[in-house]
């Protein structure tokens, strides 16, 4: 096994190298090479542990498991990945094992960390990545799958409630909010530019910058902590023992061959039965998923829906059945993987998609509206049957100007679009004490999207939301849209 510590030589060159090559390094064995990654991090380590443990002492028993955990986990570190988020993505889940940062009845250190655990979860990971551990923005929005929009706001509401902020003067609401956005670097560029030169300016509002520089210094101040001395040594000698007992907990490697190879058969065997098995469960899994995302996006439509008279939101420009993200993104879904069915072989890169079109100064609305329409369809009006969904298909072809306005529609009338209390435009019998929830539950209002074959629309088994909440597999051929003119009038577009 590779020796703790390092050579003289060897430590001058190991501390040239990057985060990354010392991963890399340590990776092959070279232990002395992950010492020095986690020398060279431990301080702004034990400041995030520190902020988010119940004591000093909690927080030097999850550095030293964080240093284990990392070090096992060596295997895991991908190619492209940063290693300073890798190792506080690692911290993270060792303070979530030991509910050092969730539980209620914890005795803080000192007032201010009481007033840190106060704060919900999401506030005060945000606060620690950024200020104790000193992550950028980015960083800690790819560590808590957050968007950088969604974790500078948790930043700026763990500040104000955490500097315990007065009311302030409506006249000087505007400039403390810049001020505090400035202060904690959450301007672009350009703004940022803009800004300075309005301080260049003004000494009001140099005066209003220094008052929120230095009361966020005197924050950083409360939560600093002085690192233990011998920890990371400490830290070291329990990773190189725990090495240690991995290895000799492995003496099939020493066995005879012939051992070997039984052992080998009886894998492989045991593979054929259990794979088979074992995919389906992922397969239940991912379809488990993808009724989740649907909820909740069903759950976030209607409170668009209630803060909007009633109306569901319009649909996105570009030509795809996926409602404007304008009006939803990130005030009713924050969460952009509720956009992704993850089912698709493709999950993975319609994500990564969506979150470069929407996290950046001018977020590309239509792009991200054809990402999200890839899994899921929304049809914005009333849908129940072919004919309906032409209508529907026609009355778009309409307001987008494909078609004059005085286009003839089938049936002779125009498509109900979705909105709450539509269900009353359908009943034809008032006596009927159950005819509204009946209509409700027959409308769809999200559904999985399906591709269009080589030789004509393909229809499929579909994942159907609708408008009362409930939610069906429909079969395919059963009943629309799982039928060839709902994969006709609602196909899926083409990759962004």
């Amino acid at each position: 096994m590779t020796d703790i510590h390092a050579e003289k030589g060897d430590e001058l060159i190991l501390s040239r190298l990057s985060d990354e090559a010392l991963i890399g390094a340590a990776h092959q064995g070279q232990l002395s090479a992950f010492e020095t990654f986690l020398q060279r991090h431990a301080p702004s380590l034990y400041a995030f542990l520190y902020a988010l443990s119940e004591s000093p002492a909690e927080a030097e028993q999850v550095f030293t498991q964080t240093a284990i955990a990392a070090h096992q986990s060596l295997g895991r570190f991908k190619q492209g990945m940063r290693a300073r988020p890798w190792l506080y993505r690692t911290a993270l889940a060792q303070c979530a094992t030991r509910h050092a940062w969730t539980r209620q009845d914890m005795k803080p250190a000192s007032d201010d960390a009481g007033l840190l655990q106060a704060l919900p979860t999401k506030y005060r990971a945000a606060f620690a990545l950024i200020r104790c551990a000193g992550l950028e923005y980015g960083e800690a929005a790819w560590l808590t799958g957050a968007s950088v929009t969604a974790v500078k706001r948790r930043m700026l509401k763990a500040y104000e409630s955490l500097t315990r902020e007065s009311d302030v003067k409506p006249a000087q609401k505007n400039n403390c909010l810049l001020a505090r956005r400035y202060v904690l670097g959450m301007l672009e560029p350009s703004a940022r530019m803009q800004y300075e030169t309005r301080l260049a300016e003004s000494e009001a509002l140099r005066r209003i910058v220094e008052e929120e520089r230095n009361a966020l210094h005197a924050l950083d101040a409360s939560f600093a902590a002085p690192m233990p001395e011998g920890l990371t040594g400490q830290a070291m000698q329990r990773v190189a023992a725990e090495e240690q007992n991995r290895q000799y907990a492995q003496p099939w490697l020493h066995a005879p061959f012939y051992q070997v190879a039984v052992a080998i058969v009886v894998i492989f065997a045991l593979a054929a039965v259990l794979l088979p098995i074992l995919a389906r469960s992922r397969e239940a899994a991912r379809r488990g998923d993808a009724l989740d995302n649907l909820e909740r996006l069903g759950i976030a439509l209607q409170m668009y829906a209630k803060n909007h008279g009633g109306d569901y939101p319009p649909l996105a420009p570009g030509g795809v059945w996926m409602f404007d993200l304008r009006g939803l993104y990130p005030d009713y879904i924050e969460d952009l993987s509720l956009l992704v069915d993850p089912r698709l072989p493709d999950a993975d890169a319609l994500l990564d998609t969506l979150r470069d079109a929407l996290d950046k100064p001018e977020p590309d609305y239509e792009t991200a509206a054809r990402a999200a329409a890839a899994s899921y369809t929304y049809p914005r009006w009333v849908v129940r049957d072919a004919t309906e969904a032409a209508m529907a298909a026609r009355q778009r072809a309409i307001d987008e100007g494909q078609q004059p306005s005085g286009a003839a529609l089938p049936g002779g009338a125009s498509p109900l679009p979705l909105a709450e209390g539509v269900a009353r435009f359908l009943i034809t019998d008032i006596n009927d004490p159950v005819a509204n929830p009946r209509y409700i539950s027959e409308i769809p209002l999200l559904f999985d999207s399906t591709k269009t074959g080589p030789e004509g629309p393909q229809a499929q088994t579909r994942l159907v939301l609708y408008l009362d909440g409930h939610m069906e597999l429909v079969r395919k051929d059963d009943r629309f849209p799982a039928t060839l003119a709902g994969a006709e009038f609602f196909p899926a577009p083409e990759r962004p």
